[in-house]
């Protein structure tokens, strides 16, 4: 490649960073809320929890706000990324004729940036299911978590699309759970600042809750919620 189409191709890139950057600080609100969601994929060996956990991250996803800021974290057992970062995009009500005055938000603008942040949010999130489940580690997953929020973190909201199942374990099989104690107990470290977790798909069962509850004691707060 000559100098000359080396330099175009890098300006390109350049432009297209800045629009992108651009566009994920578009529509964010200052009294927006901003949410960090862990896509955990590979841990959903059951094939109908998976299919619960698509439907629970498509219910909470309906709770966003025009404004709030949208950031995905794609894990796997080699490590995790920011695989989205998005505001919401949409325009302020207002009537008619300020609308079609302002020059700050055009609404067809507003529409189409939505279907695209709709589009980019389902392909991260299903490109995070396609890693196939089996012999992953529970315990290194939540692991990453710990990793991600190091340091004290601020008012962002932490939601984690994840199993709490152990690999090769019914999620009701208490007897194999509790041979998994010691390693969960010793095996992963909190920092004292480390934030409160909303659990999306995460198995509801009795055995797997008090699992945790024993095996965290107190070190971490995972809270079992459905949406």
């Amino acid at each position: 490649m000559s100098l000359s189409r080396l330099v175009i191709c890098l300006g390109l890139l350049l432009c297209v960073s800045s629009t992108f950057a651009q566009t994920i600080k578009k529509y964010c609100a200052t009294d927006g809320a901003k949410l960090d969601v862990h896509l955990f994929g590979s841990t959903f060996e059951d094939e109908s929890l998976q299919k619960l956990s698509k439907k629970n991250l498509t219910d909470f996803k309906a709770s966003f706000k025009m404004g709030d800021r949208i950031r995905l974290y794609s894990h796997t057992s080699d490590g995790y990324s920011i695989s989205f970062d998005q505001c919401v995009p949409g325009c302020p009500n207002v009537g008619f004729m300020d609308q079609f005055f302002s020059s700050t938000c055009s609404a067809t603008i507003a529409k189409r940036d939505s279907r695209s942040f709709e589009r980019s949010f389902a392909i991260a999130v299903l490109k995070n299911y396609e890693n196939p489940a089996g012999g992953y580690d529970i315990f290194k997953s939540i692991q990453q978590l710990a990793d991600v929020y190091g340091v004290s973190v601020d008012d962002t909201k932490i939601y984690a699309v994840i199993s709490m199942v152990p690999s090769g374990i019914k999620s009701n099989d208490r007897k194999g759970l509790n041979k998994l104690y010691r390693q969960g107990k010793e095996g992963m470290q909190f920092p004292a600042s480390f934030p409160s977790v909303d659990l999306i798909g995460a198995s509801s069962s009795t055995e797997i809750q008090e699992f945790w509850n024993d095996v965290l004691d107190e070190k971490a707060k995972f809270n079992f919620v459905r949406f």
